[in-house]
């Protein structure tokens, strides 16, 4: 087997030597191609050159973000798609039963057990796990500030992991921005979901799967003011939002969001826009991905 490895370039020099040792020892009879990216997007190109230039399988040492980035190269190829968790949530991992623990992530590459799943699309850009826009916009933006707090210790940012994002929820709802549709209507969140959890601690779409053909859309209408939004985090962290008032959700393949001004957008924890027109659409089944064996899977969900 050729598989090419795509390691964050931002990774601590530990960790990273740590992917590629247990990599080595668990994969000794494949060929291996180890790379590091060097700025934003770089995955993207180099898991498309990878998998174009003949990688069975291409294996990523970095958080949703990265793997976000080498799914978008792999699109439309053959390449098979594995994770090695490195990240501070690692939504995606986890829903697919993927242990953090490196060494452990790294054994289960080489027994061959795959999975095909449906990839969501905003705006052109695919992803794995939830995108949107609204509070969790603003959530990303304070977390990823805290995360340089922390460091780029792997592990570090696991042992923070949950903690950081609903610390970053209680930062960014106090000063909240509730973009508004063309409809008028003001939203404190609106999400499209391709599994129930995002941050680690929030079950934001709690029926979600990730091989149905469709994503969950859930809307939540401005609570009005700091104490709203506060126990709409709480209600959203225990699964129990959906059946409040303000609360809109229901499954689509396809959807267009227009607000009046432009506002940033996310995607597998990653920022972007702003734009005001955001075209959501499901490609079903359209990557497969390593995973555990059946009955080695140690899923986090609500």
């Amino acid at each position: 087997m050729k598989a090419a490895v795509i390691i964050n370039g931002t990774l601590d020099g530990r960790t990273a030597a740590t992917v590629e040792a247990q990599l080595r020892r668990y994969l000794p009879d494949w060929t291996l191609e180890i790379v590091y990216t060097a700025y934003r997007g770089h995955a993207v190109y180099l898991a498309r050159r990878a998998a174009k230039g003949g990688a069975d399988v291409v294996v990523v040492a970095g958080g949703d973000g990265t793997v976000s980035e080498a799914l978008n190269g792999l699109i439309g190829l053959s390449a098979l798609l594995a994770i090695v968790p490195c990240g501070t949530a690692n939504d995606l991992a986890c829903q697919l039963g993927i242990p953090d623990d490196c060494e452990r992530a790294c054994a289960l590459i080489g027994d061959g057990c795959t999975r095909t799943i449906d990839v969501l699309c905003v705006n052109g850009w695919h992803y794995l796990t939830v995108g949107g826009l609204g509070a969790p916009t603003g959530t990303i933006r304070v977390a990823t500030a805290m995360k340089r707090l922390v460091g780029r210790s792997a592990r570090m940012r696991r042992l923070a992991g949950s903690v950081i994002y609903v610390a970053a929820y209680l930062i960014a709802v106090v000063h909240r921005h509730c973009p508004i549709l063309t409809a008028g209507e003001r939203v404190f969140s609106l999400t499209l979901a391709n599994q129930p959890v995002l941050g680690r601690r929030f079950c934001i779409s709690p029926g979600a799967s990730n091989d149905d053909g469709l994503m969950d859309l859930c809307l939540i209408a401005d609570p009005g003011n700091a104490l709203g939004a506060f126990m709409v985090g709480v209600r959203t962290a225990q699964g129990r939002h959906t059946m409040h008032r303000g609360v809109t959700t229901r499954r689509v393949d396809r959807l267009t969001i227009r607000t009046l001004a432009p506002v940033r957008y996310f995607a597998d924890g990653e920022l972007f826009g702003p734009e005001r027109e955001f075209l959501f659409a499901v490609a079903p089944r359209a990557v497969t991905v390593i995973v555990p064996s059946a009955g080695k899977e140690s899923y986090c969900g609500c």
